[in-house]
């Protein structure tokens, strides 16, 4: 994880910096006024390539790993929330605010999975079909980076769907009790446990996002299937989202790499001047 960061963060860093023209890279001189302006010798043109790679593939990649942060935090607080619930601490502080810090992961997390998606879904910068070898190479970026977006959307589904469900099966007990207490009914039995929604109509594992050709089905997911799973399973399957995240970002990285390489962002570094073996002196 952390090899794998740092990687990403230097070819970030590397993607925002290409592309700058000549200019930009020396101190503004003060512009001396002359009677006449000098002719126009040689004019930069931006590859449209590098325009892509800094301004659509390099915040990408820098949104990415925000997400990264964000999710990383998510098998925790499962794991405080099924020990509060193991220890009998239902409705307490405890409880309430672990279920509101995953509450809280989940709109960061949509707004960034929503604007990765606008980066890299702008018809006018990526080409499909591509008509140039530069055109197909920002389409091989584009998917390797929402291939691992749509991990991290998998993930997304699993905390969501955990406040979701929380949150409605309160609201149900709730309304339970105002009922109850109106009909004086104090049959137990009927509080006992949350009804399961209608998985028809009430999805649980949606976070307001469309669907796209990268989405994840929860059926496909060790340890989860369609429905309503134990705390402990929702763990073990948000903890392979983010492995399998990782590693397509660790399979990404390479190739924004070479992107980078192609818009002069990294220069070889020159082999090292051979020194002449010493000789005995007679």
């Amino acid at each position: 994880m952390g090899l794998m960061h740092k990687a990403l963060s230097a070819v970030l860093i590397l993607a925002v910096a290409v592309g700058a023209s000549p200019a930009s890279q020396h101190p503004v001189k003060p512009v001396v006024k002359l009677a006449t302006p000098p002719p126009t010798i040689t004019t930069v043109t931006s590859r449209p390539f590098c325009s892509a790679l800094r301004n659509n593939i390099g915040p990408a990649i820098g949104t990415l790993l925000q997400n990264d942060n964000i999710i990383r935090v998510g098998p925790k607080l499962l794991s405080d929330y099924n020990r509060a619930i193991a220890n009998g601490e239902n409705g307490t502080a405890r409880k309430d605010m672990t279920l509101l810090q995953m509450e809280n992961m989940v709109g960061p997390l949509v707004g960034n999975v929503k604007s990765i998606q606008k980066a890299l879904e702008d018809p006018a910068v990526f080409h499909d079909p591509p008509r140039t070898a530069d055109e197909k190479r920002l389409l091989v970026l584009r998917d390797q980076i929402l291939a691992a977006v749509a991990m991290q959307n998998a993930s997304l589904d699993i905390v969501n769907g955990l406040v979701t469900t929380a949150q409605l099966g309160e609201i149900q007990h709730e309304g339970e009790g105002i009922v109850s207490a109106i009909n004086g009914d104090v049959d137990q039995s009927k509080m006992m446990g949350t009804a399961t929604p209608n998985p028809l109509t009430v999805d649980p594992n949606a976070a307001g996002l469309p669907q796209d050709t990268h989405f994840i089905d929860p059926t496909t997911i060790p340890g989860l299937s369609l429905g309503y799973n134990p705390i402990t399973r929702l763990n073990e399957g948000l903890k392979w989202t983010i492995a399998q995240a990782n590693a397509r970002e660790n399979a990404t990285a390479p190739h924004v790499m070479d992107a980078v390489r192609l818009c002069g962002g990294v220069k070889a570094s020159p082999a090292p001047a051979a020194t002449a073996a010493p000789t005995a002196t007679p």
